[in-house]
């Protein structure tokens, strides 16, 4: 007998808790995926079913290729005679002739209307022809649109390396990594809990802090980052990226974005990118119905008042958050941290100046294979109900009501007292980018509350004097479900991102939003891009120091 071919069982694996593999393998944890279902409906690669354009020619045969419920009109091979069609314009002109004329005869067989009826047919039909003469047959939305500008201009020696739709980054995602704490700084004011008394019966005016500086520093500037890139690179540790929470929680949310924005990477040796941004970036600068879906047209924005012009409005929104932030602290009760401020340089600011009141918490993360370092902010300590428990972490904010009627809101003065529901509704609506930041800020920096402070002004028509209507408080997880911000999209989406720049070889690249498109690009640039101003800024301050040197030399 002839020997038969072994065969050997192959090992199975028996997952008791359910069906499926047992454990994910290493090289898959942590990679960012989307997520697909053969339920899933697939778009058509092509159509040819359609009419040409204008259907002059007429409509190609249907049966020819689809199959309808009557089996007899249904041939695997077309072996119908078909007529030869004649395309001649004079022809198709005689055609359309008799066409009409059937249907002019067809429209006298109808019954006749009288009285109003007759002449509401007519005057309809007469306006519809001036409609038609004037072009208001065309669409709507293909009116006289502000185009938007670029953030920034693109130079000629500038290199597309990547281009995406913002909706791709809708379907990114992954799992949220734990964060380890690196280094306290700064320190934190209790917050007054006498603004949660706040209503539009008993209002607070918003009161200035001039005397306040409000600190940006980049991520490149930051002492302590500065520090930990060096302990970095002396290591090997491998891929770090460093950044801020500001950056961060933009690049999370950016496919909410609407207005253009960019941010450059700067990819060293040994696997080191630093995400930062250019020194007059308008990043730090809220948007005001940067989501609204009132398009404004150019000659909207000739008629709106230059106080409500968008570069006006974000300026007062801005001022109007850094004030909030300062004013409902209780500056008796405050708790510092062993490090100090290290963005506060005494030196460099103007006499009788001092820092915001705000906490720095440096956190390091692991996505993957990198490690991902950050500067994050808090704004005051919170007060637990039940005594002897710690005090909860918060970041304040605040939301800015500059003109109901123009803006397409509620009127906040009629609405926030009973229906705080409906306000905020119609804010996620108008900022839902700047609600998701804000969000993602605090997600970041691990607070356990978020304070939403709703300010409007005092006269529609005065943009320096504004009060308090309202106050709440929102714990950020929950906050994040209500305005359907996923935290694995947020990381999925920053991952990305980041995998983006470390495909790309050693260099500088700036990520940029497309003014007027839902569109993202990826630019190679010179290492010396963006570096021009700063020197010209240190250039003109030391002409500054030699020109006071001569004078003292001439005295």
């Amino acid at each position: 007998m002839e020997d038969l071919e072994s065969f050997s069982t192959p090992t199975v694996h028996v997952n008791s808790e359910g069906w499926g593999p047992t454990t994910l393998p290493e090289q898959y944890v942590g990679v960012p995926f989307t997520p697909f279902g053969k339920a899933d409906r697939l778009g058509k690669a092509a159509d040819f079913v359609g009419r040409e354009f204008g259907g002059r020619y007429g409509r190609y045969r249907r049966d020819d290729y689809e199959k309808d419920d009557d089996e007899e009109s249904f041939n695997l091979v077309d072996t119908s005679k078909t007529k030869s069609r004649s395309h001649g314009s004079f022809r198709g002109r005689w055609q359309n002739r008799n066409r009409h004329n059937n249907r002019r005869r067809d429209d006298l067989n109808k019954p006749q209307l009288k009285g109003k009826q007759a002449k509401y047919l007519m005057q309809h039909t007469r306006r519809g022809k001036q409609w038609k003469r004037r072009g208001v047959t065309r669409r709507y939305n293909n009116r006289n649109v502000k185009q938007k500008e670029a953030s920034v201009k693109v130079a000629a020696d500038w290199k597309v390396v990547e281009q995406f739709d913002l909706s791709a980054l809708t379907k990114m995602s992954m799992t949220p990594p734990q964060a380890e704490d690196l280094k306290w700084c700064g320190q934190l004011y209790k917050y007054n809990d006498e603004y949660d008394r706040v209503s539009t019966k008993n209002e607070s005016k918003l009161k200035r802090f001039e005397n306040v500086s409000f600190l940006n520093v980049t991520t490149v500037d930051d002492p302590v980052i500065q520090e930990y890139a060096k302990e970095t690179t002396q290591k090997g540790e491998g891929s770090t990226v460093f950044c801020t929470d500001e950056l961060m929680a933009h690049l999370m949310t950016c496919s909410r974005s609407v207005y253009p924005w960019d941010i450059y990477f700067t990819r060293l040796e040994n696997d080191i990118v630093f995400i930062d941004k250019r020194e007059d970036s308008r990043l730090e600068m809220l948007t005001v119905n940067e989501t609204a879906t009132m398009r404004t047209t150019q000659e909207d924005e000739s008629k709106v008042a230059a106080i409500n012009q968008a570069e006006k409005l974000s300026i007062e929104a801005t001022a109007i958050n850094q004030n909030f932030s300062q004013q409902v602290l209780n500056k008796t009760r405050k708790k510092t941290y062993p490090n100090p401020n290290p963005l506060w340089d005494e030196e460099d600011e103007e006499e009788g100046m001092e820092p915001a009141s705000f906490a720095y918490r440096y956190r390091k993360w692991k996505l993957g294979n990198l490690t991902l370092i950050a500067r994050t902010e808090l704004h005051c300590r919170v007060d637990r109900a039940v005594k002897g428990q710690k005090a909860q972490l918060a970041t304040i904010y605040a939301l800015n009501e500059w003109d109901s009627k123009l803006s397409g809101g509620v009127d906040w003065r009629t609405k926030i007292d009973t229906l705080p529901g409906a306000v905020l509704a119609t804010e996620l609506k108008n900022n839902a980018c700047k609600l998701g930041k804000w969000t993602a800020q605090t997600l970041v920096a691990g607070a356990n509350l978020m304070k939403i402070g709703y300010v409007s002004r005092v006269q529609s028509k005065d943009p320096y004097n504004h009060v308090i209507l309202g106050t709440q408080f929102y714990k950020p997880r929950e906050f994040a479900v209500q305005i359907n911000l996923s935290q694995s999209n947020m990381w999925g989406t920053l991952k990305a991102l980041i995998d983006i720049i470390l495909k790309q070889p050693v260099g500088k690249y700036v990520l940029m939003k497309d003014p007027n498109k839902p569109t993202l690009r990826v630019y190679s640039v010179p290492m010396s891009t963006f570096m021009a101003e700063e020197d010209d800024e240190d250039d003109d301050e030391d002409e500054d120091e030699d020109d006071a040197a001569i004078e003292n030399d001439l005295d």
